[in-house]
């Protein structure tokens, strides 16, 4: 459920962004912007796709979070190279359970114990727990010098992190089968 309480059911998804410490939802209602403190679900989905902006096309990744409450369904975007993408994927891959995550942004600068190195700005709960990152060294990131253009080359994190995704999927789709074949 998107916390303020929010009951109604929509068709759609419904589209989120984390920017200024807040979930950013443009997607509901034309032309007005509806700013949450939290998002929190079921987890269902993790994946990469395009998304069509006036400027062009480009590669997203999506988090995607079923409504425990009301089955409506979040899609958490973030673009395809996003460090803060990576670092709720590596709290998420911390937890057995995917049933009851909720995921929170930082405020800027309201919380001074934040420090750039040791969190990310998001804080990921599952369970009511709030997750530590997985320790895992991440690849560097390749920058090679074009003219006077730095190209930066994120293809070994990108497989690195999908790595991670896949074993997230795959206990999702192993507790999703289990929870299917237990009597009533």
């Amino acid at each position: 459920m998107l916390e303020p309480d929010f009951n109604t059911k929509w068709k759609e998804a419904i589209c989120l962004k984390i920017e200024g410490g807040s979930f950013i939802c443009n997607s509901i209602y034309e032309g007005e912007t509806l700013l949450f403190d939290s998002v929190s679900g079921r987890l269902s989905n993790i994946y990469a796709d395009y998304r069509r902006f006036k400027s062009g096309v480009f590669r997203y990744w999506h988090i995607e979070l079923t409504d425990n409450e009301n089955g409506n369904i979040y899609l958490i975007c973030f673009p395809y190279t996003s460090a803060l993408f990576q670092s709720v994927i590596l709290k998420l891959a911390m937890t057995a359970t995917y049933n009851d995550i909720r995921i929170t942004p930082y405020r800027d600068n309201v919380n001074a114990n934040y420090i750039r190195r040791s969190h990310s700005k998001v804080r990921v709960y599952a369970d009511g727990m709030e997750l530590d990152m997985q320790p895992l060294k991440m690849p560097k990131i390749d920058c090679r010098k074009l003219g006077k253009h730095i190209i930066k080359d994120y293809t070994p994190r990108i497989r690195t992190i999908e790595g991670v995704i896949d074993k997230i999927l795959t206990r999702i789709r192993k507790s999703s089968t289990q929870a299917r074949k237990q009597p009533e």
